[in-house]
């Protein structure tokens, strides 16, 4: 346990422990400049306490973390748990939810990588305060870090992770052991516990509150993702992680800088390197700037894991997934998505150039994915958990009202650069979409087609005139076939009007990845359906379940079921011989409105860079196997 506890500080709470370096001096010193009195600075320190304890601690750390899926957390894990419930929730809502939660997981994808910019940018920005030279080489050390980072993932985080949870137990060590000399200074800055001086706070700036607000809730960056890395560790030690070490060090550096501010004639350039002395300066940004990197190295590994539950879901085109660790599952890498995230990082830290002008862009996507996590847990309380309708909307509103404040008090910065998350998420929203649009659409037309039943494949396997290949195949089927009256795939269809003959042994094979399971058990993985094993062949049909959270790697799945004879094979010589089928669509659609024509475009452009389906099941340089890619032709004879 206390491994996991130690684990958890590295990957869990490294995008939180964080915020201590930006989020109390954008608050007085950023976007909305705050007079540094005792009624704001206790004001504002109630403000960050009760954040932490209402949100995190309670919202998130004691009820949401409940709302996991088979151990997984994220906001994909509430799209599973929902969709399992989906016969007890009216159609209506459940597709709103739905679009919601798309949304949600987009704008997670825009924080992912406005956080390792600012974060790493606030590390290194405290290098002016050893001399002003570097003032002019800010921009440029950030941007070598980023590059360095970026350019490692493909290597892996097994050796880099180990060191990881020791890391950031000294980071959150140094944030509690020099806050206490400024906290003996001053004790009266405990007073800021007692809730009252943030009522003062709001009663006595009124509406101005809001603008003090949208740097505040910079405390609370990374609790979803804390949500998210939940099935790493386990609820327990992200639990008494947060209780035991998070929580206070957090709390007692917040404090610590609101401290030194009480000092008489306070300055600083730098609230949070105003609390370390100087003689450990030097070795603090060092640390600072690991931390940083640790806690972006978690955002981008979610990032990995987040679009690949998405192209497990069906709701993203398929990439390349690269498994950096045989033995280790969730240990992935997607060479589009990291350089993707790269370019947007850079782009964001030469654009702003300071922690405090990209804080102006931070907080929209955090507070906005928030609000619409509430939204589905709310459904999870009522469908899943059946609490009384009072108690959902009681607990359930009052949290999507505390992210509702934070979210708009976020919104009076859209101009100053909170547009960036928007667009950014809106275009990761558009392509989710569009593709499970596409998809869909494509789907509908082949249902509409004319293809052969199984029982018409095998009355025609059996007239004498038929002429049997001696040949095996393999055919990549989008959905099962269970049933002598279902129609076998369009690629199979293609390719026999193609030869005027049949394969003496056809597979056909679909995997699944089901939405509502992160792993499934092997007992459950294959379902067979042999409809003819006779001397002129074979026809089977097989499909092979995947939860949303396990790779599917058909080259060892393939493998297995060839060895052990469930695939029937021709022998070239010694070697067991097949071809794997599989198809490729043309989309011509004439007739539609403006808005399909646009969105039938955009998903051409998806689907001609997305991967193959061999390509993404690891299926193109299986050994002894020929593959073919059929040519479905144009679909073109219905409209979406």
């Amino acid at each position: 346990m206390f491994l996991r506890v130690i684990g958890a500080l590295g990957v869990v709470y490294g995008d939180i422990g964080t915020s201590v370096l930006y989020a109390m001096h954008e608050s007085f010193f950023g976007h909305h400049i705050l007079e540094v009195t005792p009624e704001n600075v206790y004001g504002v320190l109630s403000f960050f306490f009760w954040s932490l304890i209402l949100v995190v601690g309670v919202k998130y750390v004691l009820l949401i973390t409940r709302a996991d899926n088979r151990g997984e957390g994220g906001i994909f894990a509430l799209l599973a748990l929902i969709s399992a419930a989906k016969k007890r929730i009216s159609p209506t809502r459940f597709s709103i939810a739905w679009a919601l939660i798309i949304l949600g997981a987009a704008l997670l994808l825009a924080d992912g990588m406005i956080t390792p910019a600012i974060s790493v940018l606030s590390a290194v920005s405290g290098l002016e305060l050893l001399t002003p030279v570097f003032s002019h080489y800010v921009v440029s050390i950030t941007s070598a870090v980023l590059i360095g980072l970026f350019c490692v993932q493909p290597f892996g985080t097994q050796k880099i992770g180990v060191i990881f949870g020791p890391i950031m137990t000294l980071w959150f060590a140094s944030l509690t052991v020099f806050s206490v000399p400024h906290l003996l200074e001053h004790p009266s800055v405990f007073l800021a516990m007692n809730p009252v001086y943030a009522v003062r706070f709001m009663l006595h700036h009124g509406w101005a509150t809001l603008l003090t607000m949208g740097s505040i809730v910079l405390c609370l960056t990374g609790a979803e993702a804390l949500y998210a890395d939940m099935g790493h560790f386990g609820r327990k030690p992200i639990t008494l992680a947060w209780w035991i070490l998070i929580f206070p060090a957090l709390t007692l550096n917040y404090f610590g800088q609101g401290a030194i501010m009480l000092r008489p004639g306070f300055q600083t350039s730098h609230l949070f390197y105003s609390v370390v002395p100087s003689w450990a300066m030097i070795p603090m940004i060092v640390l600072a700037t690991a931390a940083t990197i640790i806690a972006s190295q978690a955002l981008i590994s979610g990032s990995f894991s987040l679009i690949q539950q998405a192209i497990a879901l069906g709701i993203f085109p398929r990439q390349r997934v690269v498994h950096t660790n045989p033995e280790m599952r969730g240990q992935i890498y997607l060479p589009f998505v990291n350089w993707s995230l790269m370019i947007g990082c850079l782009g964001l830290v030469v654009v702003f150039r300071t922690s405090g002008a990209l804080a102006a862009a931070y907080g929209i996507a955090v507070t906005g994915t928030m609000a619409i996590t509430t939204v589905g847990f709310y459904l999870v309380t009522r469908h899943i958990w059946h609490w009384p309708r009072w108690i959902a909307i009681a607990v359930c509103g009052g949290f999507v009202s505390i992210d509702f404040i934070f979210f708009s008090a976020n919104l009076l910065k859209f101009m100053s650069g909170g547009y960036v998350p928007i667009i950014i998420a809106l275009l990761i929203f558009t392509i989710m979409h569009t593709w499970y649009w596409g998809r869909s659409f494509i789907a509908r037309y082949y249902q509409k087609a004319r293809y052969y039943t199984i029982e018409e494949l095998l009355e025609l396997r059996r007239r004498p005139d038929t002429i049997l290949l001696d040949r095996s195949v393999i055919v990549m089927a989008s959905r099962p076939v269970a049933d002598r009256q279902e129609t076998i795939p369009p690629a199979l269809q293609s390719r026999l009007n193609h030869l005027g003959a049949i394969y003496k042994h056809i597979t056909i094979l679909s995997v699944i990845q089901d939405a509502g399971a992160t792993e499934i058990p092997e007992s459950r993985r294959f379902q067979v359906n042999i409809f003819a094993d006779d001397e002129q062949g074979s026809l089977v049909s097989i499909r092979i379940l995947f939860g949303f959270m396990e790779d599917p790697n058909l080259s060892v799945v393939l493998q297995k079921l060839v060895d052990d004879g469930v695939i029937r094979t021709t022998l070239e010589g010694a070697r067991k011989q097949f071809t794997i089928l599989s198809g490729a669509e043309r989309i011509i659609v004439t007739g539609v409105s403006r808005l399909d024509s646009l969105r039938l475009w955009l998903f051409r452009v998806l689907l001609r860079n997305a991967n193959t389906v061999l390509k993404y099941f690891n299926l193109e340089f299986f050994p002894d196997v020929s593959i073919e890619v059929v040519t479905l032709g144009d679909i073109s004879e219905t409209q979406p």
